[in-house]
């Protein structure tokens, strides 16, 4: 959304996430009988979204977005901290389970684009999810503009046994999602990759970026700290200025390991990620504060945006009074379930990704979001984070 268009669009006081009917258009034919859709908990934590993070047209973009897809309520966001960065990407995150497939498996069905790539790579995974893989995320890019769930990026979070080469057969499980895409070049690049980390740092995440109308292959690798980090890049052929090295020092003195998220051909693309993970609120606190405070003095995080970060943990409960409809699916399977056993959404902060480039400015952007767990008793605090590891 551009700063002219803003400006045009006359001001409203609510939009489609904060309860009303998200925007007309084609809608998810997969959802089940209960007619849920990942909108239905998008809705129920949207009174907890802070407005600085995601704006009123945003949100309707989200809404509609959101509406088309299943009801697999593991979701997240991701921001960019400038001030005048309207724009936010949403992620759907996918647990290989027998539910969750099925849910994936109908959605695909809905669409004959979806045999095309990216979408023929998530509908082997569905069909046949390889056990190197705890998890699938797809990210759609450019929530701000039309919604389209045409062609996202897609990303496999390993296992711990792939992660460190052990199960060399799972990693080759994963590249056959992909086929025509690992050319011998790009193999070639994993390798090397591989070879100059150090002993304790793994690949975590493999995938598809969608970059414009090219897919690129993205790597996350790491624990690094700062030395194995400058080592790592300048073995790839890329040296980060002195200034940018000065910059992510006080950084790395607050969360000392990092993952680096690059994109493979010949050799690493020009731009990397530079992904920082505190851990979980509130016995993290402290570092996320620390570390939005640097970004924050870097120009590269607009204080409101660090404000509102800080205020998104927390838990969403179906008992409040006043609050959004609770998602009809999670209705449904909660009174199938134990008479103590309460459903809550768990809102958590993910990480904080800085993109940098060899001559260009440093963009930070935040990944946040909300999964759906079980819980007996008093809804939790903490908990596992539920966004993904890595995105564009």
């Amino acid at each position: 959304m551009t700063a002219a268009s803003t400006r045009a669009t006359p001001a409203r006081n609510s939009s489609a996430v904060d309860g009303a009917p998200p925007p007309t258009g084609p809608r998810n034919t997969s959802s089940g009988p209960t007619g849920s859709t990942l909108y239905s908990s998008l809705r129920a934590v949207a009174p907890a979204l802070p407005p600085p993070l995601v704006g009123l047209e945003v949100r309707d973009a989200l809404a509609a977005l959101a509406a088309r897809l299943p009801p697999v309520h593991h979701a997240g966001f991701e921001c960019r901290l400038a001030a005048a960065a309207p724009r936010v990407d949403l992620h759907q995150g996918f647990v290989p389970t027998e539910s969750v497939l099925a849910h994936l498996s109908a959605y695909l069905a809905c669409d004959d684009r979806r045999r095309r790539p990216p979408w023929s790579a998530v509908a082997r995974f569905a069909a046949r999810p390889p056990a190197a893989v705890r998890l699938l995320v797809l990210e759609f890019d450019g929530a701000g503009k039309r919604p389209s769930a045409a062609a996202p990026s897609v990303f496999f979070s390993l296992t711990p046994a792939a992660r460190g080469g052990r199960d060399p057969d799972g990693l080759a499980a994963v590249a056959a999602l992909f086929p025509g895409v690992f050319s011998a070049r790009r193999r070639q690049s994993l390798l090397d990759l591989q070879h100059r980390l150090p002993a304790r740092a793994r690949m975590t995440d493999l995938g598809l970026r969608r970059s414009g109308r090219r897919m690129r292959l993205r790597v996350v690798v790491g624990p690094l700290d700062a030395r194995q980090r400058r080592r790592v890049l300048a073995a790839c052929g890329w040296h980060a200025r002195d200034a940018l090295e000065s910059s992510l020092a006080p950084l790395h003195r607050i969360v000392a390991a990092a993952m680096l998220a690059l994109d493979l051909d010949e050799g690493i693309g020009p731009q990397v990620g530079v992904e920082f993970y505190p851990g979980d609120p509130p016995s993290a606190a402290p570092a996320w504060e620390a570390l939005l405070a640097e970004l924050v003095r870097h120009g590269w995080c607009a204080p409101e945006k660090a404000a509102a970060i800080l205020a998104w943990p927390g838990v969403t409960t179906p008992c409040r009074s006043g609050s959004p409809p609770w998602p009809d699916d999670l209705i449904v399977r909660s009174l199938a379930g134990p008479a103590e056993r309460l459903g809550v959404l768990q809102r958590r902060l993910s990480h904080v990704k800085l993109v940098c480039r060899p001559d260009g400015p440093i963009e930070a952007k935040a990944y946040f979001g909300w999964r759906h767990r079980w819980v007996r008793g008093r809804p939790p605090t903490a908990g596992p984070s539920p966004g993904p590891r890595s995105s564009g």
